[in-house]
């Protein structure tokens, strides 16, 4: 009589398990796969830099600058909304490079914004201005209106003005660039990455491999 071994007909399919599931070795593992993952564009991080720049305050002043210019009640003022809103047009862009945004910023306290930028308020109902996408950022240009009926010595003081306020929105452009590329970057830290595992539910061999 033939004694017959028993063989596995197909070969069984890897257990796998839930983030929760793995030993602590296998999780610190699981982490350093996927941001690895994410930095050749897996896992969804080529959505990134689209959400990042989804934000309502995405052009805001930081709250420390805004304090120290308008005071404590300046939240008042701006009723729950941006001083500097975000229309989400346009908006394009390359960390350390540049950024055009033009279409995208939306104004919703003109006085604040001319006061932000430095300039009297003497001088507010003679200036115009608009945003243009030109080199590295985005730029802010005045025009002086009714400039023919001023006198000489009220135009040097306007444009005094104009200059610095057009440095101070170049400064502020590039803030907004690194604190896009911040943002960028806080999503492949480790606490970032541990929520992106477990809202997506990823699936891991015992070592902590992902699985497919």
């Amino acid at each position: 009589m033939k004694i017959i071994k028993n063989f596995v007909l197909f070969e069984q399919g890897t257990k796998t398990f839930s983030f929760e599931e793995l030993s602590d070795p296998a999780k610190k593992n699981a982490i350093s796969k996927i941001q690895k993952g994410m930095e050749m564009g897996e896992y969804g991080a080529e959505d990134i830099p689209y959400w990042v720049v989804d934000d309502d305050y995405l052009f805001e002043p930081t709250h420390e600058d805004l304090f120290r210019i308008f005071g404590p009640n300046y939240d008042k003022d701006l009723d729950g909304s941006p001083m500097i809103g975000n229309e989400r047009t346009g908006i394009s862009f390359e960390v350390g490079r540049y950024i055009h945004c033009a279409k995208a910023l939306e104004i919703n306290h003109n006085e604040m914004f001319l006061g932000w930028l430095g300039i009297s308020p003497f001088y507010w109902e003679d200036l115009y201005y608009t945003f243009k996408d030109s080199g590295s950022y985005t730029q802010i240009e005045f025009e002086i209106e009714n400039e023919d009926e001023m006198t000489k010595e009220r135009v040097s003081r306007i444009d005094h003005y104009i200059g610095e306020a057009e440095k101070k929105f170049k400064s502020h452009m590039i803030f907004v660039l690194d604190r896009i590329s911040r943002s960028i970057d806080s999503q492949y830290e480790t606490e970032e990455v541990e929520q992106r595992i477990e809202s997506n539910n990823y699936k891991f061999d015992e070592m902590g491999n992902p699985v497919e």
